[in-house]
């Protein structure tokens, strides 16, 4: 096979250090995501990637919809680039390619080590003239000391910078802010971090020249509520692979799709009798929903159609898009018995009428490239609300109106929702905090997770309590009355990927993606 030899250089201190990176020509433009990378964005292996050269270094990467890198990774699975295991040095090779990392000027420090299932993460502060940029980062993972992959969460398309006065430079609680305007793109402007303390809470405003932001709170390390005893039950899916997301229709039968096999399985808890049902041939389930009459509905991502099981008959039909290319997703209900489907890939939510089999409406999303997840209604409003992962937005549709888009305050990559009693709660799943918006006041408040977790897959309990899978080992339950969480360790059903759904019962189910297990929580 023929090689290519590509030398590129990285100072350390005053020496030079010679990196000979050997890259065999054939694999390198195709090396797809790491697979411990998988979930470090949102749908990362549905991304489409590019190759990607930083600083002298060949890449292949996801980037963002101005071309700044977001997850890159060594293009050549088979013989990982060949980096130094060296923070400063890591530190001088980020800043020196401020322009292809389109930092503005933000210098990258090191501030942290981090853990991520089996690898280490160094976390670098982004930072202009002394001030940091707020809840924004570069992060590189490493696996025995060799290069996985780096994910650059800075705000883009970031279109200004403003300069701090002596004063912001002298104030410790004066941070960057990124504050969206109407075209989804970031002014980075001063903001001050206004800080208070309860007996149970940290509370911080940020603050701008407009107003307050966002409201943060963080429950004490020694203040937390009465937890009631759980037990946790673990099914292994005896076929197939990769269950995924997850439903329990109403006679308590749980439901979830896979992916991997064109499959919807369901499973019986009063028998632990587990039923495949065939979609059609390489659809790729994605997203699964029982509606009331318990039709399970599901997008079929890779042959482009909406799919739904009768159950009573067995029979599986699939219905072809309105438009074409289509890669539709997560299915939801509306106000008005109508089902909404999302298309990450191609930036568009749908409309279908079961009644009637047919479209009532596609629409194009207002911002280029949202990478909108999915769905949930508000009945109140005859309104549906979607999470814009990659827009950092909360899209939502009235009836026989255009898509409005409300930007969430801070850029965490918004990826679940669910409605209740006038307020979104939403799953961040770039930083460790619960986001809720309330709709009445249009405030936001968000809330860091006590388990240090990044969520995930969220529902909501019979009572009012959001539910959220954690991606890595806890299911934690918020009571919105005290701000209080009360966190689940999972026996052995970790890495959690889209699945978690509240049963008519009140247990909590989710999917073990990685282990190939449903599992049921029972709080009491």
């Amino acid at each position: 096979m023929h090689r290519t030899v590509l030398r590129t250089t990285l100072r350390l201190s005053q020496a030079t250090v010679f990196l000979a990176l050997v890259m065999p020509s054939s694999i390198a433009q195709d090396a797809p995501v790491p697979n411990g990378l998988r979930d470090a964005i949102f749908g990362a292996h549905k991304h489409p990637t590019a190759n990607v050269s930083i600083g002298g270094h060949a890449f292949r990467g996801i980037v963002s919809r101005d071309g700044m890198p977001v997850l890159v990774w060594s293009r050549d699975a088979k013989s990982p680039l060949k980096l130094p295991f060296d923070r400063a040095a890591f530190a001088r090779w980020i800043n020196g390619a401020d322009k292809e990392f389109k930092h503005l000027g933000f210098e990258a420090s090191f501030k942290s080590n981090a853990r991520y299932l089996d690898m280490d993460a160094w976390v670098f502060e982004l930072s202009r003239k002394g001030v940091p940029l707020f809840d924004h980062w570069v992060k590189v993972y490493w696996k025995d000391k060799i290069f996985v992959g780096m994910l650059n969460h800075f705000p883009a398309p970031a279109t200004s910078v403003v300069e701090p006065t002596d004063g912001d430079r002298s104030t410790p609680d004066r941070v960057y802010y990124a504050q969206a305007d109407a075209k989804a793109e970031y002014r980075l402007v001063i903001a001050t971090l206004s800080r208070r303390e309860t007996a149970t809470h940290r509370r911080t405003e940020v603050v701008t020249r407009r107003g307050a932001e966002v409201e943060i709170w963080q429950q004490k390390d020694g203040y937390m509520a009465p937890a009631g005893a759980a037990t946790f039950s673990e099914y292994t899916v005896p076929s197939g692979t990769f269950p995924d997301q997850i439903w329990a229709d109403s006679t308590g039968i749980i439901w979830f799709s896979q992916p991997s096999n064109n499959w919807v399985t369901s499973f019986n808890p009063k028998t632990s009798k587990f039923t495949q049902y065939a979609t059609t041939g390489g659809s790729g389930p994605d997203g699964l929903w029982v509606d009331d009459k318990d039709r399970v509905w599901t997008g079929l991502y890779y042959s482009s159609h909406l799919g739904v099981l009768d159950v009573a008959t067995k029979k599986f039909t699939a219905f072809a898009p309105p438009y074409t290319p289509a890669s539709l997703a997560i299915p939801s209900p509306s106000s008005r018995d109508t089902i909404w489907v999302t298309d990450h890939k191609n930036n568009r939510i749908s409309e279908f009428d079961p009644k009637q089999s047919t479209w009532l409406g596609s629409h194009v999303m207002p911002t280029s490239a949202t990478w909108v997840v999915a769905g949930t209604v508000d009945r109140t409003r005859e309104r549906v609300w979607f999470t814009g992962y990659s827009s950092n937005s909360l899209p939502y549709k009235d009836i026989g109106k255009p898509i409005g888009e409300v930007p969430t305050p801070t850029r965490g990559g918004p990826s679940f929702l669910v409605y209740n009693d006038n307020k979104i709660w939403y799953s961040n799943w770039l930083n460790n905090r619960l986001g809720m918006l309330d709709v009445a006041s249009s405030k936001f408040t968000e809330y860091t997770y006590r388990a240090g977790e990044t969520g995930g897959p969220i529902a909501i309990t019979p009572t009012g309590k959001p539910v959220i899978g954690g991606k890595v080992s806890h299911i934690v339950v918020f009571d919105p009355v005290s701000k209080t969480f009360t966190d689940y360790a999972i026996p052995s059903s970790r890495r959690l990927k889209d699945g978690i759904t509240v049963s008519p019962d009140g247990a909590i189910w989710f999917t073990g993606t990685y282990t190939n297990k449903i599992a049921r929580l029972v709080i009491k």
